[in-house]
């Protein structure tokens, strides 16, 4: 009795000792709080632990043993509340939660002072040993005092792991060997009274030897070690650090940030709001209370640097509630990005010269263009003798060329700028693949090649979808297979795959016994301005575009394009695409064709308006309109046209758009806006001006309809169709 009661007294003084210590040492941090409380606790459980040993009435030994539950209960708590402290995560220990850790300790204080009651915590209480000057009481354990111990277990446990962890992180576990033995220290002592090894209770005396241990750590520095580590990063960080507390004063600062700021700073507090430049940004999100990023410019001695800065709220449960500002300099970011814009915009700047160009060259090149084509087909209609048809049929070839040229590097700009529009039109299937075929018949039968096609049995002929582009893309890969084969055959074929109510899904092949495509060539076949190789530009022609141009188009449907091909042997090209089904009758439609001739006779009486101030051009679509059977009133440029539709109604305006004195665009919103005869009269725009945006600047002003130069017999017969009957 004598050891325990002079190492209880010991341990009692050493402790009260740290205390005032770590008190006096720490009080301006307000730090290790929690610890204080668990020192303060061991020492009264160790006082009445040592009151209850020494006394040798049974009644005062039981209320002695009462009183001790209330550092006993109380230890485990605030240990685990202290490896939180520990870890610097005190933070998280918000006071509902810490509440919860309370629940147990105070019923555990209700049943002792009430054991009488219901024995849960000492089922019996009966003299062990009594000898002389010893009293030795046996506590028989109930059901509670169970709970109690394994929840003070694994509170400690906890800690302890915790603890643990976090000597590991820092490195710091070997070295400190006096902290292990005082974590080690209650759990022998008490493993030692609960087995019964010994007669009295060590736990109190080895809690107080653990928070002599930690004492010592304390004040020895150990603990501080990670703050040491914390201010080494602080200082040398090359990152503004601020420290603003909650009256919105900065009471700290890095070195990197008076120089961002170009100071000196000794530690004096600083109002926050005078210091930033910024502060009305910066206040703005202090008081959203939470983390937020946002970019400042800061400009000193006429260099403008920018930050990123970030603001962490330090919360009202921690030892320094307020706020950490950091600023991170990403001027060069932020160059970076202002250099990325510029180049974006002169990129878009150039894209739009690129578009005006094409717009321009596109009306300078179509404008002629019509002419040629037009008169050639005119002229085609004379009596010439055989020379000079051989030699008219040279300038068909090269002019319809120049104008397939022409419209592949259009519709290229159309795709790149992501620009062109699909239609749904009833059409019929046979009438696509005939189109398709005729294109190439006279070139089929001059080399000697075999040209077939065929629409597989059970395909419904009437379908609905872009028959322009499909027929565009079906010339192009028939074209190409009929230039590419110098014998044997050609032959295209449309397969079903699959088929409902509403669509039906098919391939197109197109096969050909050419001269087949190198397996290198085909990985690159549908690029832009890529041929298998230089020697098919000159021997064969063409832009390199009209592949990827039908690429992207089936792409644009939602279908893929294919290829196989064996060098030598020939090659097989094919789409597949989904279309929807038509309702319309396509007997209808051809019955409807078959009345052409006599619609048009029947209109003879029509009066049509072209305006139009190039002669030639002129010239041509009045030969072209007299033919059909049509009277034609002649407008050389806007304003003519104006004052014509102020004297007669016409059936039909055929508009140029870009003409002297007023152009196209002005005239029709003159036209439209006037209480004239014409103000309902059909107005089809008639220019060379093909690209993205032209057919929708031309409705936007009240147009009807569309049609692009050059023009010829029959694109005019079938608009003159459209509107006028």
């Amino acid at each position: 009795m004598g050891i325990y009661v002079s190492l209880s007294i010991v341990s009692i003084v050493v402790a009260l000792a740290l205390v005032w210590q770590i008190r006096v040492r720490f009080s301006e941090r307000g730090s290790y709080k929690n610890f204080t409380l668990i020192m303060l606790a061991v020492a009264f459980w160790t006082l009445v632990a040592m009151l209850e040993v020494i006394s040798l009435n049974s009644a005062i030994k039981i209320q002695f043993s009462k009183l001790g539950y209330f550092g006993a209960v109380s230890v485990p708590v605030l240990f685990l509340f202290f490896s939180y402290e520990y870890e610097g995560k005190d933070y998280l220990l918000k006071r509902r939660w810490m509440s919860f850790f309370w629940i147990i300790p105070t019923i555990t204080l209700a049943l002792v002072m009430t054991n009488e009651l219901h024995g849960l915590i000492w089922n019996e209480i009966y003299t062990q040993h009594q000898s002389g000057k010893l009293l030795i009481l046996h506590y028989g354990r109930g059901h509670w005092y169970l709970v109690n111990t394994l929840y003070g277990y694994t509170l400690c446990v906890i800690g302890v792991i915790r603890i643990i962890i976090t000597l590991k992180r820092s490195k710091g576990l070997k070295d400190h060997y006096i902290v292990i033995l005082g974590i080690l220290a209650p759990l022998v002592g008490n493993v030692l009274y609960q087995t019964r090894m010994v007669h009295f209770d060590y736990a109190p005396p080895t809690f107080a030897f653990m928070c002599i241990c930690f004492a010592w750590a304390i004040i020895s520095g150990f603990f501080e070690k990670k703050m040491a580590v914390a201010e080494t990063i602080y200082e040398h960080l090359e990152e503004a650090i601020f420290l603003i507390d909650k009256n919105e004063k900065i009471i700290s600062m890095n070195p990197y940030a008076a120089k961002v700021f170009k100071m000196k700073y000794s530690g004096e507090v600083i109002a926050a709001k005078g210091f930033f430049p910024f502060w009305g940004s910066l206040e703005g999100n202090l008081k959203k209370n939470m983390d937020e990023l946002f970019e400042v410019s800061l400009d000193k001695t006429g260099e403008t640097k920018w930050f990123s800065v970030h603001i962490s709220s330090i919360g009202n449960n921690t030892k320094y509630p307020g706020w950490i500002v950091s600023m991170f300099d990403v001027t060069d970011k932020k160059l970076y990005q202002e250099e990325l814009e510029k180049e974006r915009t002169a990129a878009e700047t150039a894209n739009v010269a690129k578009s005006h160009f094409l717009a321009n060259i596109s009306h300078e090149i179509r404008t002629p263009l019509n002419g040629i084509m037009g008169f050639t087909e005119i002229l085609a209609g004379t009596n010439l003798n055989q020379e000079q048809t051989e030699y008219l049929k040279e300038i068909k070839n090269a002019s319809h060329t120049l104008y397939h040229l022409v419209n592949e590097v259009l519709d290229f700009s159309k795709i790149e700028a992501g620009k062109m529009e699909l239609e749904k039109i009833d059409f019929s299937l046979s009438e696509l693949v005939l189109s398709a075929v005729s294109l190439v018949k006279h070139d089929v039968k001059k080399k000697g090649v075999h040209l077939s096609s065929n629409i597989e049995v059970g395909i419904c002929d009437n379908v609905k979808g872009d028959f322009i582009r499909l027929k565009q893309v079906l010339n192009n890969l028939v074209g190409n297979a009929v230039k590419f084969t110098e014998k044997g055959e050609v032959h295209l074929a449309v397969i079903k795959l699959q088929e409902n109510d509403k669509d039906i899904s098919l391939r197109f092949e197109v096969a050909d016994t050419g001269v087949g495509i190198s397996a290198d060539a085909q990985k690159k076949l549908f690029e832009v301005f890529t041929q298998a190789d230089n020697s098919t530009t000159r021997k064969y022609g063409g832009t390199g575009l009209g592949l990827s141009i039908a690429k992207r188009i089936i792409e644009l449907m939602g279908g893929k394009i294919f290829v196989e091909s064996e060098e030598g042997k020939g090659s097989r090209f094919s789409f597949e695409v989904e279309l929807e089904r038509s309702q319309k009758d396509t007997i209808a439609t051809r019955e409807s064709v078959d009345c052409i001739e006599e619609e048009i006779a029947a209109a003879a009486n029509r009066r049509i308006l072209l305006v139009e101030d190039i002669e030639s051009n002129r010239k041509l679509a009045s030969i072209i309109l007299n033919r059909l059977g049509y009277t034609c009133d002649i407008a050389v440029n806007g304003k003519e046209a104006v004052e014509a539709c102020s004297q007669r109604k016409f059936d039909l305006i055929l508009m140029d758009c870009q003409m002297p004195v007023m152009d196209g665009y002005s005239a029709t919103g003159c036209i439209r806006s006037q209480a004239s005869l014409n103000n309902n009269t059909p107005i089809v725009a008639m220019t060379a001006n093909a690209l993205v945006g032209d057919r929708e600047k031309c409705l936007a002003v009240g147009m009807d309809d569309f049609i692009t130069k050059p023009i010829n017999k029959d694109q005019l017969k079938s608009v003159i169709e459209k509107w006028c009957n």
